[in-house]
């Protein structure tokens, strides 16, 4: 992704998203047929460096990777009846997306419709044209051998495990301090507490202090 856009990504303001699998949509009403549309959906997330995982007739999903702090996204694009639906879902364990999934959705909206902005009426047609001619196979060629499967490795279960437990540690914490502050969300005290008691329990020293401050 470029200069430009990680500017832009820093102005948009942030929703936040809770649950165990904190997400946000939103719909655009586009005047494209279902002969670009799609092909305008992919470019969009090649632009914005995300990868695309699944693709059909109607639907594109994309993941953007996960970093050293945070969890990926799952970005869920759909069209149907002239409308564009884009869903962001948070990928792990956990309960408070900080906004991170709106500023996805809302990012890909904005490139996307600079995208299609992109396209005159001729290269419009001359995308159908290509979309048509994939969709129907032309030029493809039948493999004269396929690759063997590669050997699985013996999943290793503890690392997931530990991961989980580690991320429901630290963001219950965060969670705590996100309602007893007020930032970003309706202050209360009673679910700052809850959440400081089951980072507490998970064996976090921080939070225990936390809870007894609250009890006090």
């Amino acid at each position: 992704m470029n200069a430009e856009l990680k500017q832009y990504e820093k102005t948009i303001k942030r929703k936040y998203s809770f649950g165990w699998t904190p997400k946000y949509e939103e719909e655009i009403i586009t005047d494209l047929d279902n002969s670009v549309i799609i092909p305008i959906v992919v470019k969009t997330f090649e632009i914005l460096e995300w990868i695309v995982v699944y693709q059909d007739e109607k639907t594109v999903v994309a993941e953007r990777e996960k970093s050293l702090w945070q969890w990926g996204n799952k970005i869920t694009v759909t069209f149907e009846y002239g409308k564009l639906k884009i869903k962001s879902i948070s990928l792990g364990n956990e309960m408070c997306d900080f906004g991170r999934n709106s500023k996805r959705v809302k990012l890909f909206i904005h490139v996307f419709k600079k995208t299609e902005k992109s396209y005159d009426r001729e290269a419009l047609n001359e995308l159908a044209i290509e979309t048509e001619k994939a969709n129907n196979w032309v030029n493809y060629k039948v493999p004269a051998s396929l690759p063997k499967p590669q050997k699985r490795a013996k999943p290793k279960f503890w690392i997931p495990l530990a991961g989980g437990i580690i991320t429901a540690l630290v963001l219950g914490f965060l969670l705590a301090f996100l309602y007893e502050t007020g930032k970003g969300v309706k202050q209360n005290k009673s679910f700052a507490k809850e959440y400081y008691g089951r980072s507490c329990d998970l064996g976090y020293q921080k939070a225990c202090e936390k809870y007894k401050e609250l009890n006090n």
